[in-house]
């Protein structure tokens, strides 16, 4: 499908129980004025003392949506893990249409986030390679001059579009993957050999179910079917749900966010090749998830391990853990 406005985009919202960050979203989203807006919501825990109130304060800002439009609601009836809720509600969501964008309930998009979309989803849509456009750039400078996104192996969901094509690639018990499978995939993507170990360290734990994420597993999909994302030169999407309320970034990030959202020039600027900006695949893996310095301090840990007695291992555990 072909969108000749950004009202055209279908837009999901997954919302939950944190009123003053979804508010803020649906301000944001009531800019564009989409024809189709679908709002997916968790149930309550019923073992969080207050979740039923907020939940319910939450739904009911989406009873009278502020411009003419389409809302479609799924509203759970049982409460569901993060991974599932989410999972669930962007499988529900492109069950229906064949693009849109997706957007949880602490993340803010900025205008030009829109138009960015608009201009990739139409240029990619029958791409099966580009899998996933990111909203944010946690660098800040990793393009060529001019150019208003690049080609990453990284995908980020704090906002972002895609395609039903794609998604239906996804795999979130990563159980069809085996670890040598795994292996073969990642190997292609990333050059370096402590990042092939440390994802490979990541899908191990994630097979074992005892995380519950969603995104990572949305990575090893894009891997695994030889896919890449789209990276915009600056950030579009800013997250405001670092606090008490969240669920998985109850502190802030160690990693440096941009102070503003890009929203000066809606222009944009196509590279003039697609190929994998392979120096800010090493930044994003240096900076964001901080692997060289997860490496070392793995390394560290078995050179200690290896000649201390066994009485000593525990009460540096702490220690290592700190320097983590």
């Amino acid at each position: 499908m072909i969108y000749n406005s950004i009202s055209e985009i279908p837009v999901l919202i997954i919302a939950y129980k944190r009123y003053d960050t979804v508010v803020r979203v649906l301000n944001a989203v009531e800019k564009v004025q989409p024809r189709n807006l679908y709002v997916a919501f968790n149930a309550p825990d019923p073992g969080r003392k207050g979740d039923q109130g907020k939940c319910d304060r939450v739904r009911k800002l989406f009873e009278q949506i502020g411009w003419p439009c389409s809302v479609v609601k799924l509203v759970r009836q049982e409460h569901l893990s993060a991974r599932d809720s989410i999972t669930g509600a962007i499988s529900w969501f492109f069950s229906m249409v064949e693009s849109g964008i997706i957007l949880e309930d602490d993340c803010v998009p900025g205008m030009n986030f829109f138009y960015f979309c608009l201009t990739t989803l139409n240029k990619y849509k029958d791409d099966e390679k580009v899998m996933h456009i990111s909203g944010n750039n946690f660098l800040g400078m990793d393009r060529k001059p001019g150019e208003s996104y690049y080609f990453s192996n990284y995908c980020h969901i704090w906002g972002w579009a895609g395609w039903k094509r794609a998604w239906n690639a996804y795999d979130p018990g990563i159980t069809l993957m085996k670890a040598r499978d795994f292996e073969k995939a990642i190997i292609p993507h990333l050059g370096r050999s402590m990042d092939n170990k440390y994802w490979l360290d990541i899908f191990r734990y994630l097979k074992s179910g005892n995380a519950d994420t969603w995104d990572t597993q949305w990575l090893f999909s894009i891997w695994k079917n030889k896919g890449f994302s789209i990276t915009p030169a600056s950030n579009l999407v800013e997250n405001i749900g670092f606090g008490k309320d969240a669920t998985n970034t109850i502190l802030k990030t160690k990693t440096p966010l941009p102070e503003k959202l890009d929203d000066e020039n809606a222009q944009i600027t196509h590279p003039h090749n697609r190929e994998i900006n392979e120096q800010a695949d090493v930044m994003t893996s240096d900076r964001l998830y901080r692997i060289k310095n997860r490496m070392r301090t793995f390394n560290l840990k078995i050179k200690i391990s290896r000649h201390l007695p066994v009485a000593f291992k525990s009460k540096i555990k702490s220690l290592l853990a700190f320097l983590d």
